[in-house]
């Protein structure tokens, strides 16, 4: 497990361990359930996603002993890959997000990485979230591994932020 921790009042970042699983599964899923009429992946997107994951590291975020936040990471070329990025419902607003963007950014350097990168749906209305954390937009293409029960088309948004020098 990486030692190196980002300073945030009453948040400690860190990788995650088994330990971790169960209370990072279950953040993850509350996150993505306030998300499920905007767009729900297809089951075969969730076989893709699981086994292009499956080696890869997570990192939580733990406020008052539990976890707060999660995200998987993996390194593409110079890139780090972010994957999955939530944040407990209860908890939004606090930094718990930008603490652990804060981390992985930190991480990358480390490695020297040139950027950090991920996908989001643009109807989530995550897009500016980011931009206001330094990522740009790469390129924006119609979603076709997920449905909504509110939008007629979802939009797959891929950004980068680079890495702090």
């Amino acid at each position: 497990m990486d030692s190196k921790r980002i300073a945030t009042p009453g948040i400690v970042v860190r990788e995650g361990g088994e330990a971790d699983e169960a209370m990072a599964l279950a953040v993850s899923r509350a996150a993505f359930d306030t998300l499920r009429d905007v767009y729900r992946p297809t089951p075969k997107a969730l076989e893709r996603q699981a086994a292009r994951t499956a080696h890869w590291k997570r990192v939580v975020a733990v406020a008052d002993g539990r976890v707060a936040g999660t995200a998987l990471f993996g390194v593409r070329g110079r890139r780090l890959v972010v994957f999955g990025l939530a944040v407990d419902p209860g908890r939004r607003g606090r930094g718990v997000g930008r603490a652990i963007l804060a981390w992985l950014a930190d991480r990358a350097a480390t490695r020297r990485l040139r950027a950090v990168a991920l996908n989001t749906i643009r109807e989530s209305g995550n897009v500016p979230y980011f931009e206001k954390r330094g990522f740009r937009v790469l390129r924006e293409v119609q979603a076709d591994w997920c449905v909504s029960d509110v939008h007629p088309r979802l939009h797959d948004v891929a950004m980068e932020a680079e890495t702090p020098r």
